[in-house]
């Protein structure tokens, strides 16, 4: 199993998913990627002035291409807040940890 950790920017993500996608790495089948990749996937993950992540639809179709799987953690509380507060508030769950397909079985397993 592939253990793998990034800080993602927030400027530029896709070059940075790119250069991943383009190594190869995302082919591994025992992959897990965690971190703050510093995106959002969908509305649930943002809450204040909801707007969808500009790049979801990217994020999404490169994770589901290589099979890896959003594994949503029991918190699933914002982690990032803007620190205003009234209209302009908006926090969000930007730590992500992403498991490929092949692993849920090991998981599922592991913990019965």
């Amino acid at each position: 199993m592939r253990n793998i950790h990034y800080y993602g920017p927030y400027r530029d993500r896709e070059i940075l998913w790119d250069k991943v996608k383009e190594s190869g790495t995302l082919l591994d089948r025992n992959i897990i990627i965690g971190g703050n990749l510093n995106l959002t996937l969908s509305l649930a993950e943002v809450w204040g002035s909801v707007k969808l992540d500009p790049l979801a639809s990217y994020f999404s179709f490169l994770f589901q291409d290589a099979n890896l799987i959003d594994v949503c953690l029991e918190d699933i509380s914002p982690k990032w807040r803007n620190m205003r507060v009234g209209i302009g508030g908006v926090a969000k769950r930007l730590n992500k940890f992403l498991m490929s397909e092949s692993l849920v079985e090991v998981v599922v397993r592991y913990r019965s």
